[in-house]
């Protein structure tokens, strides 16, 4: 809940085991005003990776998420819920278990607005990006082109 605050280069692991299947992220920003994430790893916690709650301007690069959503319950590696404004970059995510639970690497809910996503890459069988927002995303490729399919 800080503004302009910078998390970069932590590893985020094993969070809320034992505890209800929505608690125990690996790392959550939530009412943050323009803070930046970068080169943060975050795995085997219990529910999501990252997740960013009614946050604003806040940017996530070269972050890497896996393994997560260990409560048995489906997880994203990030999700944005209620954002204004974010911008992810760069964002990596795959499962390794038999049955993937973290099953898309980037989400904006329903309620986030004006997000910007590019180069979100999934590593294996989960899906790379999923969009329930306000017609605010963006997947590009490193030359800024947006991939097939990517909703503009």
């Amino acid at each position: 809940m800080r503004s302009k605050t910078t998390v970069k280069g932590n590893i985020l692991y094993s969070n809320g085991h034992g505890n209800g299947y929505a608690s125990g992220n690996g790392g959550a920003d939530v009412t943050g005003y323009e803070d930046t994430w970068a080169n943060n790893v975050s795995y085997q916690n219990n529910a999501y990776g990252f997740v960013d709650q009614g946050a604003v301007l806040t940017s996530h690069t070269g972050d890497k998420t896996f393994d997560n959503g260990l409560s048995g319950v489906f997880h994203d590696g990030i999700e944005c819920t209620g954002c204004l404004s974010p911008k992810w970059v760069g964002i990596q995510g795959w499962d390794t278990s038999a049955l993937p639970i973290e099953t898309t690497v980037a989400r904006f809910d329903s309620a986030t607005y004006g997000g910007y996503m590019c180069d979100i890459i999934s590593i294996g069988t989960i899906n790379a990006f999923v969009d329930n927002g306000t017609n605010d995303i963006t997947n590009c490729e490193s030359s800024g082109t947006a991939v097939a399919g990517a909703e503009r």
